[in-house]
């Protein structure tokens, strides 16, 4: 972006290899990157713990200052790149982090956005599940359910620590956050051997993903190297793409020390970046011929045989040293393949005893299938038998149902005899007072005619 100032900075020992590639990778901002070499853009190399003089002065001929730093921790050289982040007092917007092994291609100001951290996701098994667990829980972290469940080998973002874009406002707190974890993972050291040589880039992931630090992935483009354009597809789910990186045209290439015996850039294998590379060595051939044409302007003292010598004898020692690192590069994937195979043994082995508990699970499923199946067929039995029952109870049913039906019209035939019997009977009491009063007159009667003859018969006397 136009009007954001950048602070492009690396960092490297005092060797010829690193020296070289710094001097290198200023040159080629110098030469390819347009805006990124602005007056308004500072330039920093840092070294571990001293700088040779010449070198120094070499890069301050291309405008870039010269830092001389303490080492982080002696036990994971790669931590030193913290101490890129330890420029407060520069005036800039955002930090540009490269590895010293990286040459710039062509400007990349407009891929750079002040408002996040910027950096190449590669998808990685650096740890397992249950080692990122372990982690987070050591870390007193809370890691959330989904992470487990991405089809994806790294539980949080992994990012490739060559080249990192850093806007200040987040720079102390990553830098602060950064160095926290890469101390603590030494504390895990005996579960974490084989992923110590990652500790800088592991405790960077754990970093970004605590300080919630907003994000934004860098293209293949600005990180470009071989190593990483299988990781970086699988990251972003572009798998399928893998051919189409061979018309790929970078801004920026991590080379990863690869040199010829001559001390030029190895090529890729890729036709649009080997262009950039051949660019890259006649930087490299213009720097040989300089020195050459400047033995001829030294003091008869010195032969110009071992001025050329001395040239051919840095040459080589760079090159030596860049060997170097690609066989430790290669032991520590061999390193990384050995701990792997031993994951995978381990595994089959669990996997081996979690099927015996599936036989031996399955074994007592089937048992008590057999069993249930048992339970059910006297169920069925039962349940017949129950259905016949409840077929001859239905059968009583309704027959009881026509009982109460006909006891139902007995009952009512019965209430209507009542009903008869009840007016007969009240018509014979009717009649029984009747007959009562007719015999009562007829006592009385009785009674005045017995009166009468007895008067009668006193009468006659």
């Amino acid at each position: 972006m136009p009007d954001t100032r950048l602070l492009i900075s690396c960092v490297g020992e005092n060797n010829p290899l690193y020296t070289s590639e710094a001097h290198l990778l200023f040159k080629t901002i110098r030469k390819f990157g347009g805006k990124l070499a602005d007056k308004n853009n500072e330039l920093m190399a840092n070294f571990v713990g001293s700088i040779d003089p010449i070198v120094e002065r070499n890069l301050n001929d291309l405008r870039v200052s010269v830092r001389i730093v303490e080492p982080f921790d002696d036990r994971n050289p790669n931590s030193n790149k913290i101490r890129m982040l330890e420029l407060d007092d520069y005036d800039y917007d955002v930090l540009v982090a490269l590895d010293c092994d990286t040459v710039v291609l062509q400007d990349f100001s407009g891929e750079i956005y002040p408002e996040f951290f910027q950096a190449l996701p590669v998808d990685t098994d650096l740890l397992t599940v249950q080692q990122w667990r372990a982690l987070f829980s050591f870390f007193n972290w809370e890691l959330q359910g989904e992470k487990f469940n991405t089809t994806k080998k790294s539980v949080i973002p992994y990012f490739n620590s060559g080249v990192l874009l850093l806007p200040k406002p987040y720079v102390k707190q990553i830098r602060k956050s950064w160095g926290e974890c890469i101390l603590r993972l030494f504390e895990r050291l005996d579960e974490l051997t084989y992923q110590r040589y990652f500790f800088e880039e592991l405790a960077l992931a754990l970093a970004i993903e605590k300080e919630k630090i907003p994000s934004k992935m860098l293209p293949l483009e600005l990180n470009f190297s071989i190593q990483s354009i299988n990781g970086y597809l699988r990251a972003t789910s572009q798998s399928g793409q893998a051919l189409k990186t061979k018309n790929i045209s970078p801004f920026i290439y991590h080379y990863h020390h690869r040199f010829n015996l001559d001390g030029l850039l190895a090529k890729s294998g890729y036709k649009k970046l080997d262009l950039a590379i051949g660019k890259v060595n006649k930087l490299l051939l213009l720097d040989s011929s300089g020195a050459k044409k400047n033995v001829t302007t030294k003091s008869s003292s010195i032969s110009k045989e071992k001025m050329l010598n001395q040239t051919n004898a840095m040459v080589s020692r760079k090159v030596n040293l860049a060997k170097q690192k690609d066989i430790e590069e290669k032991e520590r994937m061999m390193m990384s393949m050995d701990d792997q195979l031993k994951k995978a043994i381990q595994d089959v082995e669990t996997l081996q005893n979690i099927n015996l508990e599936h036989q031996k699970t399955l074994e007592q499923k089937d048992l008590e299938l057999k069993k249930a199946i048992q339970d059910v067929e006297t169920l069925q039995n039962i349940n017949l038998r129950h259905e016949k029952t409840l077929e001859q109870k239905g059968l009583e049913l309704k027959k009881a149902i026509q009982d109460v039906e006909t006891l139902q019209n007995i009952n009512l035939r019965h209430e209507k005899t009542l009903e008869q019997k009840g007016l007969e009977l009240k018509k014979a009491l009717q009649d029984l007072e009747i007959l009562k009063e007719k015999d009562n007159k007829i006592k009385s009667m009785q009674t005045e005619i017995q009166s009468l003859k007895e008067a009668l018969d006193s009468i006659r006397r």
